[in-house]
């Protein structure tokens, strides 16, 4: 069994905290960090139920076990003050991604690409993307 590691201050630096300059948006449908929370683990939630070619164009359906890692670092994320995501959603290629988005355009995508293992990417309002390769989280045994 893999296990997410310890979120250091290092990794979590790049992360939405709370409160945090100026916020990213919480989705609309949610008044509070908390229900943006619970709109994420629900998204992630029906994203587990998803099917092989969900979108009728023969996209995977994400692994079970991706998006039970996933919304295990969503609960790592709540408990360290990070930001709910603007957006959960289920990827092309089996991942599961949450997307922070802010006014000005800018957006950051943390992505659960396998069970304990995510990228994150920040993409400015001009189209420049920063990867953080040092976030490359990876399962520890």
């Amino acid at each position: 069994m893999t296990h997410w590691p310890e979120l250091t201050p290092e990794m979590l630096r790049h992360l939405p905290q709370s409160p945090n300059g100026i916020p990213p948006v919480l989705h609309p449908t949610c008044r509070t960090p908390s229900d943006g929370w619970k709109r994420c683990i629900d998204s992630l939630l029906a994203i587990r139920d998803l099917e092989d070619d969900w979108d009728g164009q023969g996209t995977p359906a994400p692994p079970p076990e991706v998006v039970d890692s996933a919304t295990i670092l969503a609960v790592l994320l709540r408990r360290h003050g990070i930001r709910p995501p603007t957006v959960t959603v289920q990827g092309l290629y089996g991942d599961v991604a949450f997307e922070w988005q802010w006014p000005d355009q800018t957006s950051l995508t943390l992505e659960v690409t396998e069970p304990a293992s995510a990228t994150l990417n920040r993409v400015s309002r001009e189209g420049n993307v920063t990867e953080y390769p040092m976030l490359e989280l990876a399962a520890t045994a």
